[in-house]
């Protein structure tokens, strides 16, 4: 019995040591015995070194930094993200470090200093064609390993990461989709009145979302699942990213349309903005989805009967066979007929284009459905170079002559999103039921982007409708 009390009473004081020693601990502020610099004279130090990896020797310097990272949620890993200041933050720069949990040590807020000597500032740039000149990738703190960053050992992370008592409430900065620059990135964000594609979402008969997927936690996700939400007001939209070992990579995504909040950085590839989350409670997205209202004739006929078919083939130039090809913002952008190993396309591309916003339509010849029924419409497109979707397509039965005067109703076809970097491979789009709609329609695909912004390039072919 004694040796029982005895034994029962040491594993009690040992789980008590765990679990609350910290409770002992009284915090303090750190010495610093040195000179206190921003990030961005950190930085600097890179831009001055050509961008090639700088190692801190000998400075006496420190930098001081607010935590936007948190690897609660198990998105981040072995990495803490700081940026300047806790409100309207210049500058954030990547903290590699070999220890895990970060979280119960470095909270999300907390003013950290960071000892830089002996430590090396570097940047990742896989594909550094895809930057422009002098722009920065992910600022990037940790030890020398030749031309890579490694990570901070364990034993020393305490050494070069001191922790302030401040934890201050960081005020993520608001963001839109068009404003977006390198000095956003490693800093904590927020985009407004967004929403994730409907094509994540399964609907009802009566137009209700019912599901979505998840996170990233579908069959063909692997390493970093990405995700594309999108703006309610503009074109504009965005990948969120979500590492397929974090603890919420099943969990649905959001189905309505709100806020979403996270640390901005960039695909593996370099080409393109994406966002981490902390934590899905980060996405606030309850209000109604904003949704553009598309036109509902019922499901899909799956009639196989040509009614009509354009290949652009015989075609010289669109007008050649009654299509018509409207820039309607003024300027030189429009569609182009070209081909590849024989095969004619329509072809469009704002890159280049000298023109700040474009809304280009090219509008089909008019189609008479009055001897047919049950008409369902595809046709196959290609997206290249993507850095938006941009592309939309409309039918009508009373075309005015003028895209913009004409009431259009948009069609529920998904234009498929291309590689960011090259060009991607033909995919069908649709079918879609037209039947409900007149005896006599075109259809009208509408390109609007803006140069440097949104400028994908879309070959459009095969266009095709079946009916009875």
């Amino acid at each position: 019995m004694l040796l029982f009390i005895g034994a029962s009473t040491m594993l009690t004081s040992c789980v008590q040591d765990d679990d609350y020693a910290d409770l002992n601990i009284v915090e303090e502020e750190p010495n610093i015995d040195g000179n206190i610099v921003n990030l961005s004279t950190v930085y600097n130090q890179l831009v001055q070194n050509d961008y090639e990896n700088y190692t801190f020797e000998e400075t006496n310097n420190y930098a001081e930094g607010y935590v936007v990272s948190s690897d609660e949620g198990g998105n981040f890993y072995k990495q803490l993200v700081i940026q300047d200041k806790p409100e309207n933050p210049t500058m954030g720069i990547a903290i590699e470090v070999d220890a895990t949990p970060l979280f119960t040590r470095y909270a999300f807020g907390q003013k950290v200093y960071i000892k830089l000597d002996g430590l090396t500032i570097g940047q990742r740039i896989d594909n550094v064609q895809n930057y422009p000149n002098s722009e920065f990738n992910e600022p990037t703190l940790g030890i020398s390993d030749g031309s890579d960053i490694a990570r901070i050992t364990a034993p020393a992370v305490e050494k070069h990461v001191l922790r302030s008592t401040e934890i201050a409430t960081i005020v993520p900065s608001m963001v839109s989709f068009d404003d977006l620059s390198a000095a956003n990135v490693n800093t904590f964000v927020q985009f407004a009145e967004v929403q994730f594609k409907k094509s994540y979402m399964q609907f009802d008969a009566d137009g209700n979302v019912i599901s979505s997927i998840s996170y990233a936690g579908e069959d063909a996700d692997e390493f970093d699942a990405e995700r594309t939400f999108e703006s309610c007001i503009s074109n504009g939209q965005m990948t969120l990213s979500t590492s397929t070992f974090s603890d919420f990579k099943a969990v649905s995504l959001p189905q309505g349309s709100g806020t979403i909040s996270g640390v901005l950085t960039r695909t593996y590839e370099g080409d393109k903005y994406t966002m981490f989350l902390n934590t899905p409670a980060s996405a606030d997205m309850t209000n109604e989805r904003c949704d553009p209202e598309v036109i509902n004739c019922g499901p899909v006929n799956g009639s196989t009967s040509i009614v009509y078919e354009e290949n652009f083939n015989s075609a010289t130039t669109f007008a050649s066979i009654g299509w018509e090809n409207i820039n309607v913002t003024g300027g030189s952008l429009d569609y182009e007929l070209a081909s590849y190993q024989g095969d004619k396309y329509a072809q469009i591309s704002g890159f280049g284009s000298g023109q700040t916003d474009y809304e280009v339509w090219l509008v089909s010849s008019e189609i008479d459905l009055s001897t047919s029924s049950a008409e369902d419409l595809s046709m196959r497109i290609q997206s290249n170079y993507d850095n938006g979707v941009i592309l939309s397509i409309f039918i009508t039965d009373n075309y005015t002559g003028d895209p913009s005067t004409t009431e259009w109703a948009l069609l529920d076809l998904d234009v498929p999103i291309g590689p960011s970097s090259s060009f991607g491979s033909f995919q069908n789009v649709g079918p879609t039921n037209i039947s409900c709609v007149g005896d006599n329609v075109r259809i009208g695909f509408r390109y609007l982007g803006s140069d440097p912004d949104a400028t994908t390039r879309y070959h459009i072919n095969d266009i095709k409708i079946t009916g009875n």
